[in-house]
């Protein structure tokens, strides 16, 4: 499956879905109550006419298409991951008509060109998750209980580790698997086998090593800076030293930003409700917070900031991008940073947009 124009148009709309069936049934009564009863003989009958056409129409546009065929516009976005000048988009289509608590969430990827929006593939998933890595063979999505790998170039799935299937690909597991652990498979998978032995496996090569409880990582400063704990930390030492972050204000969902070994205040005025530091770009010298309009989350800003924190660079704001959003509903905003691109990337309910970091003029935005 992939992208298909007149697919995705078709079934992006229901009233065009729905429609032609109407138009069906309209034209079949019009035939059988109009034709000869010699020329009626031609048409299927009554059941297959008024019933099982109708009925197979109505499971194709509200299941099969949503849980096996994938067409349509994005119903929302789950996640965004940018990683080796591509952008892997993550959203679902949902079945049953549609309707947020009532629908099956189908879930796709999307690899898109950041720096254009040209879409390049489309895959079904099945199950919501998160990319590990990504190479020009290889794509590998972490989910709660597995992780499964798909080829880069089709969206083939390749292969699902999980505690049922390793001891299938790994003779070590052969006896069982007593504990599979998925709190950080990025640095590789701790599995228990049942004969007492514990593993770890190298997701990146596929490699299998007895873990050492002994082994401690040589830690060796980069001088970089992450974002952790809603805080920019800067590398220079094992637990980083903190450079600015955000602080509660005391009886508001409001936060602020603080800085030096003192945490001092930057800026009193400067409030951010539920702030969040979602990015940062050393090669620009910013930041960017994400906070809300509202205490119900309807209405996302994305304010981007100087690295010490006293200049508002740039701003997106819901009401402005989308000012036909009237429903009071969660923004359900995603977003990630292209560092080889240099671009913001984030995404509003069921649409993604890009921005450069240095200015934040938009390049494109559209719906998966």
């Amino acid at each position: 499956m992939n992208y298909n124009y007149l697919l995705d148009s078709f079934f992006s709309s229901y009233w065009l879905c729905y429609g032609l069936l109407g138009l069906y049934i309209a034209v079949i009564v019009l035939l059988k109550t109009k034709l000869r009863p010699e020329q009626k003989k031609k048409l299927p009958n009554d059941f297959v006419s008024y019933y099982l056409i109708p009925t197979l129409w109505i499971l194709i546009v509200t299941f099969l298409n949503p849980i096996v065929l994938g067409y349509g516009a994005s119903r929302r976005i789950s996640t965004l991951d940018a990683r080796g000048g591509k952008l892997y988009v993550m959203d679902y289509l949902l079945t049953a008509g549609g309707k947020e608590m009532s629908g099956i969430q189908c879930y796709r990827m999307h690899i898109i060109d950041p720096q254009t929006g040209e879409k390049k593939l489309r895959f079904i998933t099945k199950r919501p998750g998160y990319l590990l890595f990504a190479n020009n063979d290889t794509l590998a999505f972490a989910h709660p209980d597995d992780i499964t790998f798909y080829a880069s170039a089709t969206g083939r799935e390749l292969a699902v580790w999980s505690a049922k299937t390793l001891p299938k690909f790994f003779p070590e597991l052969a006896s069982g698997i007593h504990n599979f652990d998925m709190y950080n498979p990025s640095k590789g998978l701790e599995v228990s086998s049942l004969d007492g032995n514990k593993w770890v496996l190298n997701i990146r090569n596929g490699s299998i090593t007895r873990f050492d409880r002994h082994y401690q990582e040589k830690y060796e400063p980069t001088d970089s800076c992450y974002i952790e704990n809603n805080a920019i930390r800067r590398d220079d030492q094992r637990f980083g030293t903190t450079m600015i972050a955000l602080e509660d204000v005391v009886g508001t969902e409001h936060k602020r930003a603080i800085c030096g070994p003192h945490d001092s205040i930057i800026n009193p005025r400067l409030l951010f409700l539920y702030g969040k530091i979602i990015a940062l770009s050393v090669k620009d010298s910013c930041f960017i917070i994400q906070d809300y309009e509202t205490t119900n989350q309807d209405r996302v800003t994305f304010t981007c900031m100087s690295l010490d924190g006293k200049r508002r660079l740039w701003e997106v704001v819901q009401n402005r991008l989308r000012p036909g959003d009237s429903k009071t509903e969660p923004a359900n905003a995603a977003s990630c940073i292209d560092t080889q691109n240099d671009l913001f990337i984030a995404s509003i309910k069921n649409e993604v947009m890009a921005f450069r970091m240095a200015d934040g003029k938009m390049l494109w935005r559209q719906v998966p």
